[in-house]
């Protein structure tokens, strides 16, 4: 056995360019870009409306929603999976040899000097990635019926986007290779490899920010709305909505891998809605909608080409940007009990083109516009309350309303499984 350990030596140091510690480095981030990119669709401050505002009556509330469920995502097949499940990597020795084909000469080595086919069998383990996004967000609005026919409003939301991340190197069969252990310098920095420690410093050596737990508050972009109905009657009525939203979010981050980069757009949306009244208490209503982005210039990590997973600092371009058209169809239908108390439930459909970029001067955007085409489907319940009308019989202090709303993304392609709250309080005078 000794004679082995020299031979085996003698051909390990032979292959002294090695170096697995790093390679293995820049695979663990490989399988990392893109996973904490969240591409939840921002949410629409005012939810479908069904009626204005009377002339001249002011509407003054506070939304608050919370936003979970971003640690699964719809694949592009439509299965759903966790962050942890999709972006974690074994480190076996196939692995090993399709980011470094030199480590082959080292599996093929072992294999003949080892029991078992220990070159096949070596494994540093799996770096598993464990995510958990959750956003929160406060949104004072006010709203006025400028006529019985059209109303304006605003909304300024505040966010809260926090991400607990911990990576972990489990599963690892090191213990059985520590007995070639000072047969070569570059095993030993294999052995010696910690995924977690090579990774940050990979990610740092590329100029990007090291995976850490994120906490951030900041304003997003601020919406301006118009409600206008026409072709009204006693029974039913139409309503267009349209929505502006304001590119006052923070602005895209190419550094931060655990960036929330979903603000900084300007959009127009528009939404045609029918409402009618089916009986004393039940009202159903249907929707259209399409929202189209004003490109966008902005600083991004342009990949050299379909293997460059990772692209470093210097690949840095700025790029025109244009994100894929939306178009959302449903309908709702709401059950109002009495004056004060309706439950309102809706289903929607949507779709979301593919993004695209600007032809860049190096390298291709091929990476980065893949699988940014996404599908939906969302149910949503909401209890409303409301004091209006008791309020003018004098029977309440307040003329305003109170409603909960949780809604589930149920189905989808390449978007997160949003499961949100929402509580929204409204005052009128």
């Amino acid at each position: 056995m000794r004679g082995k350990y020299i031979v085996l030596r003698k051909i390990l140091l032979k292959h002294s360019s090695l170096d697995l510690g790093q390679k293995k480095s820049n695979i663990a981030v490989n399988c990392l870009t893109l996973f904490v990119l969240v591409n939840f669709l921002q949410t629409r401050i005012f939810a479908l409306q069904t009626e204005t505002l009377p002339s001249q009556i002011s509407n003054t509330a506070i939304v608050m929603g919370h936003i979970s469920g971003l640690d699964q995502k719809y694949s592009e097949s439509g299965k759903l999976v966790t962050l942890k499940d999709q972006k974690s990597i074994e480190f076996d020795a196939e692995t090993i040899a399709k980011f470094n084909p030199e480590a082959t000469t080292l599996v093929q080595t072992l294999n003949r000097f080892g029991l078992y086919n220990a070159g096949d069998l070596f494994n540093l383990g799996t770096l598993e990635i464990d995510a958990h996004p959750s956003v929160k967000y406060m949104a004072p609005t006010y709203a006025i019926g400028l006529n019985d026919h059209w109303t304006i409003a605003t909304a300024i939301p505040v966010i809260n986007y926090a991400n607990n991340v911990e990576m972990r190197q489990s599963l690892s069969n090191k213990a059985y290779y520590e007995q070639f252990r000072g047969l070569s310098s570059d095993l030993d920095a294999a052995l010696d490899t910690n995924l977690t420690v090579a990774t940050q410093n990979t990610l740092v050596s590329k100029g990007y920010d090291p995976i850490q737990n994120q906490n951030q508050t900041f304003i997003g972009d601020i919406q301006i709305i118009s409600l206008y109905k026409f072709l009204s009657d006693v029974k039913s009525h139409f309503i267009h909505s349209l929505t502006v939203t304001l590119p006052t979010g923070p602005q895209f981050n190419p550094d931060n891998l655990l960036a929330l980069n979903i603000f900084h757009k300007f959009s127009v949306e528009n939404i045609i809605s029918y409402s009618y009244l089916l009986n004393s208490f039940i009202t159903i209503t249907p929707f259209i909608g399409l929202k189209y982005f004003i490109p966008t210039q902005m600083t991004v990590r342009v990949p050299r080409d379909n293997a460059d997973t990772l692209p470093d600092q210097n690949s840095k371009e700025s790029l025109l940007q244009q994100d894929g058209l939306h178009q959302e169809i449903g309908a709702m239908l709401n059950w109002a009990f009495n004056d004060d108390f309706s439950i309102a439930q809706t289903l929607k459909y949507g779709t979301k083109a593919s993004d695209q970029y600007s032809k860049p001067k190096i390298g291709s955007t091929t990476l980065i516009e893949k699988n940014t085409q996404q599908k939906w489907q969302q149910y949503a319940v909401e209890i409303n309350y409301s004091m209006v009308k008791s309020f003018l019989k004098k029977q309440s202090l307040l003329p305003m309303n109170i409603s909960f709303k949780i809604y589930d993304t149920f189905s989808g392609q390449n978007i997160e499984k949003q499961q949100g709250q929402e509580l929204t309080i409204s005052l009128f005078f």
